[in-house]
């Protein structure tokens, strides 16, 4: 079962090197965003067993938003609607499709493990 140990853990697992450097450059320029439906997949995901949280699941995305650089977008109509229509065949599951229609909306880089969405 993975651990994300919240706040506490002094080296985060990005997934990659390249990761990595894409947060603590957009971190430093307080330009981190992840998407509103992000809280849904991790509550989704420590409901289920496959991910442990160092807090309650409730309390940390009012944790993760007390980061200066952090701050979650609302899924909108226009991201939902493009959530339908990404290129290839990628997931078919709802959070990484609205995820991805997210990033490519805003114009940001996307920063995951999942080769999948990473492919």
């Amino acid at each position: 079962m993975p651990n994300a140990a919240g706040f506490s853990q002094k080296e985060p697992n990005y997934g990659d090197i390249h990761s990595k450097t894409i947060i603590e450059h957009e971190t430093a320029g307080n330009k981190i965003v992840a998407s509103s439906i992000c809280a849904w997949a991790i509550a989704t995901l420590v409901r289920r067993k496959r991910l442990v949280l160092s807090m309650n699941v409730n309390s940390w995305p009012v944790a993760f938003t007390q980061i200066e650089a952090v701050r979650f977008v609302a899924v909108d109509a226009e991201i939902a609607t493009k959530s339908v229509d990404l290129p290839g065949d990628f997931h078919k599951e709802l959070a990484p499709r609205v995820i991805m229609a997210s990033a490519r909306e805003l114009a940001v880089p996307l920063v995951t493990k999942d080769a999948r969405i990473r492919a």
